[in-house]
């Protein structure tokens, strides 16, 4: 029993041996292996230095050969006057300095030379562009006008007229019996204008049947469609822009309904596309081409009305349907982008803010003051308490001077308070400020 004991202790003993034995010789080829690749990546890396430096180590080792001819000269010939040899050798060691000084002010002044007119342009693009105002909205609902005795009919019966009039213009139009407007609202600047032609056309002729507000609406669409096109061939015509058929001109015509506040998308691609041209011809690029890039640069405004659409996007893919060049695409792609150095991208980032912050382009536009007085006259007749009041309207301000009934503090708040609710309440006049006095 005892020996068998002692003969399992012995072989465990010896497994265990070997084991240590294995891991040791393990743990050594690990760390032999970890010193190598160490060291091999520090070799790599004083190879890559070097290489970074080699014109550097060019240098050193010149002027080292140069220090050891000049040492050995002195040996051979056992100069006594080792103040003057010191001298002869800064000469020479300054005229060495100095050649080589030359020869690279030389290199670098016709890199410069080689490339100043693209440095000028892009440096001059760059300073231009941030010269902008940055302001953009869309208005997306139209006030009609109507008399009370056509409102009935344009909601028909039961709600029939004006549910099918929704359904089949895409548009919300809301018909209040307290307003003297229809609301005809929608983020599609298209179907909102052929609405509003389609309940014109319906109110001039009397007639709020299904039959007949379908029969306007597919007239009304026609006749819009057809005016894009003619619209488009107008415009591209007056720039001088080759087209083919009537497809990019019903794009183009379309850009006359979208609006960026006061300004109309097609008339600011036409001011773009002019002084794209204008810059072009002052800083020695192809005109023809930057004309092109600046009015194309917005074509996907055409068809970006809703949020799953992109005006880039769409525009990218208006411009390659019709084969245009490779320069709008890109003028299309990266006109919003910031640090691009393509030369027609960077113009047309130019003129485009240059466009949209002219005077006037984008502003808030006033309606007429005397419509605007009426409107709030109406609103302020139905307010109790008030004997008498006046309204003036001076640009983005609509003052009220009002007298009340009972001429005490508390009293006057309130009423004060009132047409200030009243007013902002209404879409058509909550932008402007109003002020209240007595």
């Amino acid at each position: 029993m005892t020996n068998n004991f002692s003969s399992s202790n012995i072989v465990l003993l010896s497994i265990t041996i070997v084991l240590c034995v294995i891991i040791l010789g393990c743990a050594a080829i690990i760390t032999y292996l970890r010193v190598k690749k160490i060291r091999s990546r520090k070799q790599a890396k004083e190879v890559v230095e070097d290489y970074r430096y080699e014109p550097l180590n060019k240098e050193v080792a010149r002027y080292r050969r140069l220090a050891d001819q000049y040492k050995k000269k002195l040996i051979d010939q056992d100069y006594l006057d080792h103040d003057k040899t010191l001298q002869d050798l800064k000469v020479i060691l300054d005229a060495e300095l100095n050649d080589y000084k030359n020869q690279q002010l030389l290199k670098i002044e016709k890199e410069i030379q080689k490339h100043k007119n693209e440095l000028l342009r892009h440096t001059i693009l760059s300073a231009m562009q941030p010269l902008h105002l940055k302001v953009i909205n869309e208005s997306s609902v139209h006030y009609l006008p109507i008399a009370d005795k056509y409102k009935p009919l344009l909601i028909g019966k039961k709600g029939r007229n004006i549910k099918r009039l929704n359904e089949i213009t895409n548009c919300n139009i809301n018909v209040d019996k307290d307003s003297a407007y229809v609301e005809i609202s929608s983020p599609n600047p298209l179907d909102k204008q052929i609405a509003i032609n389609t309940i014109n056309h319906l109110i001039k002729s009397e007639a709020f049947d299904l039959v007949a507000i379908d029969s306007v609406y597919k007239k009304e669409t026609r006749l819009i469609q057809a005016e894009c096109i003619e619209t488009g061939k107008k415009y591209l015509t007056k720039l001088n822009i080759p087209f083919n058929g009537p497809g990019l001109c019903e794009y183009v015509g379309r850009l006359k309904y979208r609006w960026s506040f006061s300004q109309n998308v097609l008339e600011h691609c036409y001011e773009t596309a002019l002084i794209c041209e204008a810059l072009a011809n002052q800083l020695g690029l192809d005109p023809q081409t930057a004309k092109e890039v600046g009015f194309f640069h917005d074509i996907g405004k055409s068809i970006d009305y809703e949020r799953r659409y992109d005006h880039i996007d769409t525009g990218i893919k208006i411009a390659k349907e019709f084969g245009l060049p490779h320069e709008v695409v890109n003028g299309i792609l990266k006109h919003h982008r910031n640090n691009c150095n393509d030369d027609y991208v960077l113009l047309v980032r130019c003129a485009d803010a240059w466009s949209a912050a002219r005077k006037g382009a984008r502003h808030v536009p006033n309606k007429n003051d005397a419509e605007i007085i009426k409107m709030v006259e109406a609103k302020l007749r139905k307010i109790k308490g008030i004997i008498s009041f006046k309204v003036d309207v001076d640009d983005k301000n609509i003052k009220v001077i009002f007298v009340p009934v009972i001429p005490d503090k508390k009293n006057y708040l309130d009423i004060k308070f009132e047409i200030i609710r009243t007013i902002k309440k209404d879409v058509r006049l909550n932008k402007y400020y109003v002020q209240i006095g007595r």
